[in-house]
């Protein structure tokens, strides 16, 4: 008996000979109680509560069973929690807290002999300290680290890596940097080899303009009040110096912050606070000066343009038209606005038009543009720009563009388009 009270705990199924309580310290388990309830070997919990009961046969008091709160999340012991919760109602027991009962192990001193005991033991040891190694796997609020000489990099980063914020890492002792890695190290090597094959991401030619003009980038975002926030989340659209949208679906009182922006000129998707499917919209970045602004709202016929006079002689022109509309009714709205001035500024008109540009009735229309305007159809008309397969919306221009075509949306049945002039 009293010798395996000193055999180590791979002796006695995990289980200590002694285990110290305290209200509030961390515990981890030493055993796997239920793998499916993510009760197992390692899992770490602050103690609660003791449960006591009267012993047999004596007027003493015994510790019935002890209850952690898991540092993991509710899903941890949820199951084990879940068999119990009459009890734990009825006792004013925390929710939050997992019971955990005294397992029992038969302990033999030597393999060699049938004489046995059995250990019955709560399956937990104090974790207010414990090795790295142990701690892989767990997170916590707050870390102090006792760095050692010689302690190698992959230590440092499992240690420094198991807290949730940078303010709470401490590192006990002088911190000293491991030595650099020898250039064969498989880490090397690998990292090295996974470089040289990185693949450049499809559109991050976007996202940074090296001094090369105007970037703009056009969508029909349908309703800029709900994809608000995933036009900031795109690099290519805040790296841009001029936004053009259409069917905002924009109201009265309507206010969005694009860092950098300002917003140029718009129009509202109705005169009451109904949102409809209409309205555009031009941001610029505001070190751009603007001379002129124009909106033209016809409501009657589902046509808004919005149109940008900039110092440089650039003209920006966004359009939307509903679907039904004719060449001559967008003709009309673009001689209401722009006129027949084109040899006066650069012009860039991007926007939903309705038509197909891939259809004879779209090459039709964009021959139009192309004699009264001199606008020039920039987006390769066999590139689709809706889900649908249709090229409905389209960029022209006044004189080439460094690049235009296609972008990419999470949200829009619409697909936006870029350019650079």
């Amino acid at each position: 008996m009293n010798r395996c009270k000193t055999l180590s705990r791979n002796a006695t199924g995990n289980l200590s000979y002694l285990v110290h309580l305290k209200l509030g310290a961390k515990y981890m388990l030493t055993y796997n109680l239920n793998t499916g309830d993510k009760l197992v070997n390692g899992s770490v919990g602050v103690l609660r509560h003791v449960e006591t009961c009267k012993l047999k046969k004596s007027d003493g008091i015994g510790i019935k069973r002890i209850w952690l709160e898991f540092m993991d999340g509710p899903k941890v012991g949820f199951e084990t929690r879940s068999a119990v919760h009459r009890y734990m109602i009825v006792n004013k027991i925390n929710h939050k807290w997992t019971p955990i009962e005294r397992q029992a192990k038969i302990i033999h001193e030597k393999k060699t002999t049938s004489l046995s005991v059995t250990r019955r033991q709560f399956p937990v040891i104090v974790a207010e300290a414990m090795t790295i190694h142990k701690s892989q796997g767990c997170t916590f609020d707050s870390v102090a680290i006792g760095m050692r000489k010689g302690m190698s990099q992959s230590l440092q980063y499992v240690a420094c890596s198991r807290v949730t914020k940078a303010n709470g890492l401490y590192i006990l002792n002088e911190y000293k940097k491991p030595a650099t890695l020898n250039t064969n190290n498989p880490i090397v090597v690998e990292l090295q080899r996974l470089e040289s094959i990185a693949k450049e991401p499809m559109f991050s030619f976007l996202h940074s303009q090296d001094n090369c003009g105007y970037q703009f980038i056009y969508h029909n975002v349908q309703s800029l009040n709900a994809h608000y926030k995933d036009i900031l989340a795109d690099r290519s659209f805040m790296a841009s110096d001029f936004l053009l949208f259409a069917e905002t679906w924009s109201i009265t009182g309507d206010e969005y912050e694009f860092p950098d922006f300002q917003l140029g000129v718009e129009t509202f998707s109705s005169l009451n606070r109904t949102r409809k499917h209409n309205g555009v919209a031009i941001y610029i970045k505001k070190h751009i000066p603007v001379i002129k602004r124009m909106a033209y709202p016809d409501y009657e016929k589902g046509i808004h343009l919005a149109v940008l006079y900039l110092q440089n002689r650039v003209r920006l022109i966004v359009l939307y038209s509903k679907p039904g509309n004719s060449c001559d009714d967008i003709v009309e709205a673009l001689n209401n606005t722009i006129g027949v001035d084109y040899q006066e500024y650069i012009s860039i008109l991007a926007g939903d038009f309705n038509i197909n540009m891939s259809t004879e009735h779209g090459k039709e229309f964009c021959e139009i543009l192309r004699e009264v305007y001199w606008l020039h159809l920039k987006t390769n008309p066999a590139h689709w720009t809706t889900r649908g397969g249709t090229t409905i919306d389209a960029v022209f221009a006044s004189q080439d563009l460094k690049c235009c075509g296609v972008y990419e949306s999470t949200f829009s049945y619409h697909i936006p388009l870029y350019g650079r002039l």
